[in-house]
């Protein structure tokens, strides 16, 4: 036997709680009446008869102590709606699902009831369950940032208790994994099942699409109630932030702010990085409108940022207020790998590598360094070779590089031939549109020799003397080679800005073409994280940790491919930390368009409305005379023993 409303431990303090004052009647002292009589000695007579019975009248009370208390317990028990696996019909199983995305937070559709649309499907799933039968099973899935089961299969009264628990609704929520899973669980119930799902979205317009498209299992009764009315809302729909390209030390935030409401709103945005405030943008948004807002060339001590939506004059937005905070990083700059590879001296040269930028790691090497271990070159972004007396083969990097005057020993392994060795050449004053040295001048450049090469049909030529090539680009499966036919030293050209340009325009060929985007999360939305993205260069298998601002450890995932799968259950800004030190960071929003929209669509009822497909999809039926609970019968029974009790007890005559 199990009960379906109250555990055992509650029927038995409510059983004792109750017996208690019961005994405690019959222990009391009874009080005789006081009566004027007129012969003493004949009422002496019956008090020694009435003496003589007084144990058979204490066992006539303990008897009724007895029965009172047995029904008493049968009492308790009707209450505590016990189920008799043989005395009821086949068990049925229900699951009701609950959205708990952030849009659940929204007012109801009556907030006399219930404050929230999260309150009112909570409500609603209790009073649903009412219907079903003592031998019934019920189970609730939450559908919030991860899914959770809060009651397998089990009595009525555990999935009664388990939505009075508190339940946090945050990120656009998992619906869609969670109807799975209800799907799965009733897939295989040897009896017919509910499915029931609440929810202020629909189906055909939520991620939760793709699973109810396939609940058409026959034994199952698959219904969507709706819940939630119409509220305005204003919100934060959009906020980023990335490094300027004019200037790497600044940044550029971008945000957006949407208006769903039919009347006017004046607001303003306020932009902080870290603790320290940035800008604040006032803001005039019309009816079913939206503003976007640019702030370029912001200069941030810190790579986070927060943007806030407030009232004019203090008075609170239109709406929920978990749309009224964005979150945003700024990407760390690719780190740009440079090898340079030289048998002398060359000031010039160091000066333009070091003084580039400062997301540059520049390593030197000897010729006969880059010789006895040729495949550490492949690690590097770029590398500059610049050896004008080694006469042993150079290496050829399978990456980007940039070479000069590779014939400075005319004997020389190179394999793009030399055409002549030109003496004091002069660079051709005709533009050349490659955009390496488009716009660069090179006038009156002073060269005391250069080579020049022979073409083939892939190379692209950068610098000319008439028709010899003197500079070319090759281009190759891995990145290009910059071919340079003379001595940078044995000419003016490091004392002119072509050459630092020349240079500089090679570098930031190499950066990725979408570098300080960093990867922007939704909370409760699994999502993949590409670790070059935020210049992170790990094996597979590394542990990754993330954690918040509090140093509380959040989430632990591994890199596979350069790449990790995470969840984010709530809104804000996360570090990545590798082998304890926080590399990078993390922006999660807790919303989206969809959960910021609060409007009532043409299909959107103020009420709860039951999304039956088909007349077999009806609401679950209330319990029959074959599925009446045995509490019925108990509490029959009570009534029944009440009435014999006091007429066997209580309505005695006395003589």
């Amino acid at each position: 036997m199990s009960l379906l409303s109250l555990s055992w431990s509650t029927a038995a303090a409510l059983f004792g709680g109750l017996a208690v004052p019961l005994v405690a009647l019959y222990l009391l002292k009874e009080r005789r009446p006081v009566a004027v009589v007129p012969f003493v000695e004949l009422w002496l007579k019956v008090l020694h008869a009435e003496r003589a019975r007084q144990p058979w009248l204490r066992l006539r009370r303990l008897r009724s102590l007895l029965w009172q208390l047995l029904m008493l317990a049968a009492l308790v028990l009707a209450l505590a709606n016990p189920s008799f696996d043989r005395w009821t019909a086949h068990p049925r199983h229900y699951v009701a699902v609950i959205d708990a995305s952030a849009s659940m937070l929204a007012p109801s559709s009556d907030p006399q009831r219930w404050d929230t649309r999260l309150d009112e499907a909570l409500a609603a799933t209790r009073e649903e369950v009412t219907r079903l039968g003592a031998r019934d099973r019920a189970a609730l899935i939450i559908a919030g940032s991860t899914v959770s089961v809060e009651t397998n299969f089990g009595p009525i009264n555990e999935l009664v208790e388990a939505t009075y628990r508190p339940v946090a609704a945050t990120g656009s929520g998992s619906l869609a994994d969670a109807v799975a899973l209800a799907r799965a669980m009733t897939a295989n119930a040897p009896n017919r099942s509910w499915l029931r799902v609440f929810s202020d979205d629909a189906p055909h317009d939520s991620l939760a699409a793709a699973a109810w498209s396939g609940c058409d299992v026959p034994s199952t009764r698959c219904s969507w109630s709706r819940v939630g009315g119409d509220s305005e809302n204003v919100a934060i729909t959009a906020f980023a932030a990335r490094r300027s390209h004019a200037d790497p030390a600044l940044i550029d935030l971008s945000a957006e702010v949407h208006n769903f409401s039919g009347a006017p709103v004046t607001a303003s945005l306020r932009v902080a990085s870290g603790r320290m405030p940035l800008r604040t943008v006032p803001l005039d948004l019309p009816a079913e409108g939206s503003e976007r807002v640019s702030l370029r060339g912001l200069a941030a001590q810190q790579e986070r940022f927060t943007a806030t939506l407030h009232g004019a004059e203090g008075s609170p937005i239109p709406g929920v207020a978990y749309d009224d905070v964005a979150f945003a990083v700024v990407g760390p700059r690719a780190r740009i790998r440079i090898a340079k590879i030289a048998d002398r001296q060359n000031l010039f040269l160091d000066a333009v590598l070091l003084a580039l930028d400062a997301e540059i790691d520049l390593v030197s090497m000897s010729p006969e360094e880059a010789r006895r271990a040729p495949q550490l070159l492949a690690g590097f972004d770029l590398v500059v070779l610049d050896a004008s007396d080694d006469a042993a083969p150079l290496p050829l990097p399978k990456t980007t590089a940039i070479f000069f005057h590779p014939y400075a020993v005319e004997d020389r392994a190179f394999p793009v031939p030399m055409r002549r060795l030109i003496r004091r050449p002069r660079i051709s004053a005709r533009p050349i549109d490659d955009p390496l040295v488009k716009g660069v001048v090179f006038k009156d450049v002073n060269i005391s020799e250069a080579t020049s090469f022979a073409l083939d049909a892939t190379d692209r030529p950068l610098l000319k003397h008439f028709d010899d090539a003197i500079a070319i680009a090759r281009a190759h499966e891995d990145g290009e080679w910059i071919i340079i036919g003379f001595d940078p030293i044995r000419s003016d050209l490091p004392l002119r800005a072509a050459f630092p340009m020349i240079v500089s325009r090679v570098v930031e060929r190499l950066r990725p073409p979408r570098e300080n985007v960093a990867p922007r999360l939704q909370a409760g939305r699994r999502a993949t994280v590409h670790l070059r993205d935020l210049d992170l260069d790990l094996d597979d298998g590394v542990a990754v940790e993330i954690v918040d601002d509090e140093e509380t450890l959040i989430t632990r995932a591994a890199s596979r491919e350069q790449q990790i799968d995470v969840t984010l259950p709530a809104p804000g800004i996360y570090k990545l930390v590798v082998d304890g030190q926080a590399r990078s960071h993390l922006a999660v929003m807790g919303h989206g368009r969809e959960e910021s929209d609060l409007r009532a669509r043409e299909d959107r009822t103020t009420r709860l409305e039951d999304r039956a497909r088909g007349s077999d999809r009806a609401a679950l039926p209330p319990w029959s005379a074959t599925t009446a609970p045995p509490s019925v019968a108990l509490l029959v029974l009570v009534l029944l023993s009440l009435l014999v009790e006091w007429r066997w007890f209580h309505q005695r005559r006395t003589v």
